[in-house]
């Protein structure tokens, strides 16, 4: 029986007590106003009421409630917070000689419930403020969420869950690099990024041939995300040489990808170089700087020049400083070297380098 009752005081301290029936008037009151779009005066009305009952949660979930209806995630972050606050610690930092900082409760379950109501604007809402809210209970709900009959819905929550680096979302993320909406295949391949699991490199790898631009170029500032080991390059590796059709090829990824420098398609070529540069094969460099020299194309010729830049090699400067200072080159490729030098300059900033020779 006392484990019982230390429960529910547990509970209840949790949920809040019984509000009363001036705080129910407030709370039906709201709910008509929210009913019909008015936000800022429903607002109003329960910011004078908590005045009144500073300790009110009900008061203070219906205030976070009313700024997810009204679409304003700050407005409604801010409320959280303040649905978090412990009055009790307020008051004991305002006493005269304490300077305690103000408490704060661990989580409240409102944001996640909210990720169930009925309104898209409200679950779409709850995900974005969750994204700045460190609450693991999210991530299962979030996850789910991500399947949501709502674009905006499924966007949120995808964003939220690269926020909150939840590694238990990978395989949701996943799936939902195949989702009918760009917008949500795109912040799926950013959320993975931002997670850090290289298990999602061969997914990302198949979004290098999307069409639309954001989905791709998400993907691709994922895969230079994760591609940060012997492992995940090597992984890298043979999922982009398996995109690019050499399954049967013999060797290693990257050994794979060097050969296929040689090959007649410019696509295959250019996403040789720059997957060459993504693993920062060492073995491929003497022919990413042939390439630079001799590459057939122009187009070819530039990229292998900004493959350089990424190694952040600085043995490759003075054949780069001699590309940008020779004004026979096209202006492309002395750009894509000017580019490269910048790059190596930056990932060595006490590297000191020639006047005379400076690009």
């Amino acid at each position: 029986m006392v484990v019982v009752a230390v429960a529910a005081l547990a509970i209840l301290y949790y949920v809040g007590r019984h509000p009363s029936k001036e705080e129910r008037e407030v709370l039906t009151q709201t709910e008509a106003l929210m009913k019909i779009g008015k936000h800022r005066e429903a607002f109003t009305l329960l910011n004078e009421a908590i005045k009144g009952h500073p300790q009110s949660l009900p008061l203070k979930r219906q205030r976070v409630v009313i700024c997810l209806k009204a679409d304003n995630p700050e407005w409604a972050f801010v409320s959280y917070k303040e649905l978090l606050l412990k009055s009790e610690s307020v008051a004991a930092s305002k006493q005269p000689g304490k300077r305690k900082e103000p408490e704060f409760r661990k989580r409240d379950p409102i944001l996640v419930e909210c990720l169930a109501d009925p309104d898209p604007v409200v679950r779409a809402c709850a995900a974005k403020v969750l994204s700045s809210v460190k609450d693991d209970a999210a991530v299962a709900p979030l996850a789910k969420a991500l399947r949501d009959s709502e674009t905006n819905v499924r966007r949120a929550a995808a964003n939220a869950l690269g926020e909150l680096r939840a590694r238990k979302a990978v395989q949701p993320l996943m799936a939902s690099l195949s989702d009918e909406s760009w917008f949500v295949r795109g912040e799926a391949a950013q959320a993975l990024g931002k997670i850090g699991d290289s298990q999602a490199i061969p997914n990302l790898v198949k979004l290098l041939d999307e069409k639309d631009s954001y989905v791709r170029g998400n993907a691709t500032d994922a895969l230079r995300a994760l591609v940060v080991d012997d492992k995940s390059r090597a992984i890298f590796a043979q999922a982009l040489a398996s995109e690019l059709g050499a399954d049967g090829k013999k060797g290693s990824g990257d050994q794979v990808l060097i050969g296929l420098l040689g090959s007649p398609d410019d696509k295959v070529r250019r996403k040789a170089i720059w997957g060459l540069a993504v693993c920062k094969s060492p073995g491929a460099v003497p022919e990413i700087r042939k390439l630079v020299l001799e590459g057939s194309t122009l187009a070819d010729q530039c990229l292998a020049a900004l493959a350089l830049g990424t190694y952040g090699d600085t043995n490759n400067l003075e054949l780069l400083v001699s590309i940008l200072k020779d004004t026979s080159k096209p202006r492309e490729l002395r750009g894509a070297a000017q580019a490269s030098c910048q790059e190596i300059l930056r990932q060595n900033p006490d590297f000191k380098i020639d006047p005379k020779t400076a690009p």
